[in-house]
């Protein structure tokens, strides 16, 4: 009688549970530093649908911006070195139209800097957006409803007849397969 040798696997079971756990983690995620606070500026045109977010070189549509911000001090928004605002918390201010260079700033110290914002007003925006013929296309057709509805019944059905012709050959395959291995004929003659 072979002996087994147990101590093979042992071992190896062994330097994976050290390797596991010395080996340090391949990604670790820290909070950010309790002193920092989190600040960041975005604008809605007057329509309510286009929200566009403040960076440097950035285009933004809308008379006013939202400043959010988790800061316990008060948040001074400057632009193009005038001051806009001063703000505790989240609240709005107003932004000028053209370029402009927004700094934020608490305390006297600046915490953000964004050079070249461009700022349209939501007029401008509305008035360009709405003076845009659309497009005259001569393959367009407008679909009814009943139509609609119509060809999503069609759709389906042929859709439930292809599956169906489909698990039918599958099936009428296996089956054959199935009966060619385990049975046999036998032929007298």
């Amino acid at each position: 009688m072979e002996k087994k040798n147990t101590w093979g696997s042992s071992a190896v079971l062994f330097t994976l549970i050290i390797g596991v756990l010395i080996s340090p983690p391949m990604a670790s995620a820290s909070a950010p530093p309790g002193d920092e606070c989190i600040t960041y500026v975005y604008s809605v045109d007057s329509s309510g649908m286009i929200y566009t977010l403040m960076k440097t070189d950035s285009i933004m549509f809308g008379d006013t911006a939202y400043l959010v911000s988790n800061c316990n001090e008060q948040v001074v928004v400057k632009s193009n070195g005038i001051v806009m605002a001063q703000i505790n918390g989240s609240s709005w201010f107003p932004m000028n139209a053209g370029f402009s260079t927004y700094t934020l700033e608490v305390n006297g110290s600046i915490i953000a800097v964004y050079d070249n914002v461009t700022v349209y007003s939501s007029e401008v925006w509305t008035q360009a957006f709405y003076s845009i013929e659309p497009q005259q296309n001569p393959d367009l057709k407008h679909i009814s409803q009943e139509d609609l509805a119509t060809r999503e019944v069609m759709i389906a059905l042929g859709s439930s007849l292809i599956v169906w012709c489909m698990v039918t050959l599958l099936l009428w395959k296996v089956i054959n397969h199935n009966v060619d291995r385990k049975y046999v004929e036998e032929v007298i003659s």
